[in-house]
């Protein structure tokens, strides 16, 4: 893992310097004997308070910026001459002149205006279109939260029931840290249909099994600058991992985040949690912040050795019990910046988490962690038109039991990501694109101490590449259009083109109508291809082969202690969904805003769940494990006895998944994986928030959701395990003296169908409330509590029994 990280470093080293050789071609360095100025300033209300989301335009050069949250904006290496800038926002524009001089900054221009404008119109996003735009303008659905609403709710540390009242969005708790996020129908055990970027940097291992550990991206949340989640197929822009949406986290800078802070939470399932931040300036434009957190309670998950909570004999009880019933989990990091005299700025960055006891829910079980790193590190060259970035995210799991068959399981594996993007505007901002490309590539080896493969039968890799684009163009005042395309290729499947094309109306002052077409694609893991998982106990049939001993003439058949597995399907396909979607909102009295969006998606060539191999009206399912071949050596009468005795001693399904590896070794390939089905979805997210004058705040959901299945067979169920009806309703109240919050969420019942488990899950609502008081500038104490009302239930058919749990912190600055 050092070397990797060694190479990521120099990697970002070159791509720095060849960062620092774009900045200077023409378009972004002056003519030969001039010397480039700078162009600032901010933009503020009447009263005094900062302006986000003002477009800037700088006519001469058709360069655009956006003010950021502290209403200040800046233009590095201009050419000196006279300029006008352009400030727009929510159909308000005003103009600002000046003159540079070579070699010298303007002073900063501070523009008030006195625009009646709503809180919603100067919201910004990135998410959506891979760079800064006004929420209004941005071509997909997109829920956001800014950094003072999540500090107000980080108490819990889990990141994912910020994102559980929000419209279209289903989150799934099984354990305290085990959760599947998804939109728009199709959560499963280990969901990867959601791309989650932290700072850029994907947080799984998506070639390898693809799935967030929730457990170690959300243990620093209160760190979180900014949160979106893009609802709807956002593969034109990030590729095959995001087929129902893309999740981004973007974390504080130490810039922003100065000083120390420590926060002691306690309370319920025997929490006890600390977490602790440190930045400050080095000087000469460095910076730097360390965070570290350790948190010890017990989990909702129980032993379910003499019987499970609830639906005994079809949720599948336990072999062994829990190793632990106090997890543990620590994570830390460590984050360099240079900030240089232009816009441009250096990030190196690099951490760890840890988890010792955790249960997550798979299609094949319950497992439990004994010990499981997650090492990661990334650097990062960024400027207001260009950024490139390294990252490693690796993952070292050390026996993970499978509480169902007690066996031990081992990844040693990694992700590494290179990506490279720029933007530009041109036409005064009237027109404004982006363009990139990115390459991974994964590794994992899923070997024990002595040398045996636990999940796969050798280590494994996989690469992909991609090239990506966005344009966005004002045909109009009132008419903006937004056309993106990514071609993906990988080692593991065909080569992929992802559209998008959308067009943003105003229909009235604040108000606007959104219509779009996407079309995205997910591949399949190595995971799904190259499965090698034991499901059972091995079965021994070496009195066969003693018994066939005269035949076989000394040779070998191996059958001592055959493998019993669930095995990968190298012949899988992409799964692909095509999505038409119409959404509307608008600004009522500049205090309420409300959102309407409609969608309707076609997916095709599903990736079932493990099925029988053999045995169901699907025939063969996987090519890979034909019938069981006798050793080679053998004359064809000996090989036709093994064969005979086989299926006499067997039961027909049994003898029938008998296989061999590719080393010709037996093994019973007993479940398998293939392509079925199409389904069609459509549904309605229905929002409102409403700014309520001294300090309120009230916002509500509603989401439904609807499908229709086409199954190849009867064996190939599929289901979206997804409610057709969920609502929820907060209120907030926010003063300098407390804040304080309640949300009601409520969820319908539906069925559930994913791997081992097939049942339903009844319909829940649950309350969550919390509050906090500054004691003191650098004091405060609060409350969390998740279920206040201690409503016993499950989210996912299988998983635990959810109870309530109320936690207290006490936070201190200095």
């Amino acid at each position: 893992m050092r070397r990797r990280l060694a190479a990521v470093f120099l990697a970002v080293g070159l791509t720095f310097t060849a960062g620092q050789a774009s900045a200077s071609v023409p378009g972004g360095a002056p003519a030969a004997g001039q010397s480039a100025g700078a162009i600032s300033g901010r933009v503020v209300r009447n009263d005094g308070s900062p302006l986000s989301g003002v477009m800037v335009v700088l006519r001469e050069t058709g360069a655009v910026e956006w003010t950021a949250a502290d209403g200040t904006y800046r233009f590095p290496r201009v050419r000196p001459g006279t300029y006008t800038l352009l400030l727009t926002l929510g159909g308000y524009s005003t103009t600002e002149s000046l003159s540079l001089s070579a070699g010298t900054a303007a002073p900063p221009i501070e523009t008030k205006v006195d625009w009646p404008l709503s809180f919603v119109e100067s919201m910004v996003v990135a998410a959506p279109s891979r760079q800064t735009e006004r929420l209004a303008d941005a071509p997909a659905a997109v829920t956001s939260f800014d950094a003072a609403d999540i500090a107000r709710r980080s108490g819990n540390a889990q990141l994912p029931l910020l994102l559980a009242s929000s419209p279209g969005i289903q989150v799934a708790q099984s354990g305290l840290f085990d959760f599947n996020v998804s939109a728009r129908g199709f959560n499963e055990l280990v969901n990867r249909r959601v791309r989650t970027e932290l700072d850029g940097r994907e947080t799984s291992l998506p070639h390898v099994m693809g799935y967030t550990d929730w457990a170690t991206v959300a243990s620093a949340l209160g760190e979180f600058e900014q949160i979106e989640f893009v609802r709807g197929p956002g593969g034109a822009l990030y590729g095959m991992g995001a087929l129902n949406g893309v999740l981004s986290l973007r974390s504080r800078t130490p810039a922003s985040s100065l000083g120390g802070k420590a926060r002691i939470t306690f309370g319920e399932l025997d929490t006890a949690r600390i977490d602790v931040r440190q930045a400050g300036a080095l000087g000469r434009g460095w910076f730097f912040k360390a965070i570290g957190g350790f948190q010890r309670s017990a989990d909702f998950a129980v032993s379910r050795t003499s019987g499970t909570e609830y639906a005994s004999g079809v949720v599948p009880s336990a072999g062994v019990p829990l190793a632990r019933d106090h997890p543990r989990l620590a994570y830390g990091s460590a984050r360099l910046d240079k900030q240089f005299a232009g816009d441009e700025t250096l990030v190196l960055e690099a951490g760890t988490a840890h988890k010792n006891g955790q249960v997550t829910l798979t299609n094949l079980g319950r497992f439990q962690a004994t010990g499981s790193d997650f090492p990661w590190a990334r650097a990062e060259y960024r400027s207001s038109r260009w950024r490139f970035m390294s990252a490693v995210t690796g993952a070292d799991i050390d026996d993970q039991i499978g509480l169902g068959s007690g066996s031990g399981t081992y990844q040693s594996g990694y992700n590494l990501q290179f990506d490279a993007q720029t933007n530009r505007g041109f036409q005064a901002g009237r027109g404004r694109m982006v363009a990139g490309a990115s390459y991974g590539r994964q590794r994992v080896d899923s070997a024990d101490a002595t040398g045996a493969q636990t999940i796969f039968d050798r280590p494994e890799s996989a690469a992909s590449g991609a090239i990506f684009g966005q344009l966005n163009y004002d045909v109009t005042k009132r008419l903006k259009g937004s056309a993106a395309v990514r071609v993906d290729a990988n080692s593991l499947t065909r080569t992929t083109v992802s559209p998008r094309v959308a067009a943003i109306f105003e229909v009235a002052p604040a108000q606007r109508l959104r219509v779009a077409f996407s079309d995205a694609f997910k591949a399949p893991t190595l995971a799904e291809t190259r499965l090698r998982a034991p499901v059972g106990a091995p079965i021994d049939l070496s009195p066969i082969e003693s018994a066939l001993a005269p035949v076989l003439g000394g040779t070998r058949l191996g059958f001592q202690q055959i493998p019993f597995l669930a095995v990968g399907n190298e012949h899988l396909g992409v799964e692909e969904v095509q999505s038409f979607e119409a959404g509307y909102s608008a600004v009522l009295a500049r205090r309420t805003f409300l959102q309407a969006v409609f969608y309707r998606n076609h997916h095709s060539t599903f990736t079932s769940g493990l099925l029988p191999q053999v045995g169901t009206s699907l025939g063969r399912l996987n090519p890979t494990f034909g019938p069981y071949r006798p050793p080679e050596t053998l004359s064809a009468s000996a090989a036709a006895a093994v064969q005979a005795a086989v299926a006499a001693a067997l039961p027909p399904n049994l003898s029938a998944s008998l296989s061999n590896l590719r080393d010709g070794r037996p093994v019973f390939a007993f479940l398998s994986l293939g392509n079925f089905g199409v389904a069609d979805t459509h549904g309605l997210e229905l929002s409102a928030l409403a700014m309520l004058p001294e300090g309120w705040r009230l916002d509500a959901s509603y989401t439904w959701f609807d499908f229709s299945i086409e199954a190849d067979s009867p064996e190939t169920r599929l289901s979206p395990n997804t409610p057709a009806h969920q609502a929820g309703l907060g209120i907030t109240y926010v003063s300098p003296r407390f804040d304080a919050g309640a949300r009601y969420r409520w969820v319908g019942a539906f069925d559930w169908v994913s791997g081992l488990y097939d049942g339903r899950v009844p319909a829940y609502a649950i309350v969550d409330a919390q509050a906090n008081v500054p004691i003191t500038p650098r004091l405060t104490v609060g409350v969390d509590v998740s279920n206040l009302f201690d409503n016993a239930h499950y989210e996912m058919f299988g998983g635990d029994i959810l109870r309530r749990r109320a936690l207290a912190h006490l936070t201190v600055g200095w």
